[in-house]
């Protein structure tokens, strides 16, 4: 009688574990899918804001690059008045004197 009684119970519990087993698996991915749902959420607003600051960035790039441009071209106009300046009669002198001035 026993081990009938042992039999059934065991039984009982495989079909029992059997039949609930999907359902706890269902449940636990549906939370894990809405916890991944979120953290998806979370990270596409992440990417929103970066790459918003990275077109502020590309910006700034674009304007110091112009900036730099300008400069150049502004140094070689000064670059080549003062080889002019330096090749004329007394111009070396005025430059060295100038240069002592402003160099302290």
């Amino acid at each position: 009688m026993k081990i009938k009684q042992t039999i059934l119970l065991i039984s009982a519990l495989i079909i029992t574990t059997i039949l609930l087993y999907p359902m706890y698996i269902n449940m636990v991915c549906d939370n894990n899918g809405i916890e991944l749902k979120k953290e998806i959420k979370e990270k596409n607003s992440e990417i929103l804001i970066l790459k918003d600051s990275l077109a502020v960035a590309e910006e700034e790039v674009e304007i110091l690059q112009k900036e730099v441009e300008r400069l150049q071209k502004e140094n070689e106009t000064c670059m080549s008045v003062l080889g002019e300046i330096e090749f004329q009669p007394g111009g070396h002198e005025i430059l060295k004197y100038l240069w002592g001035l402003h160099s302290k």
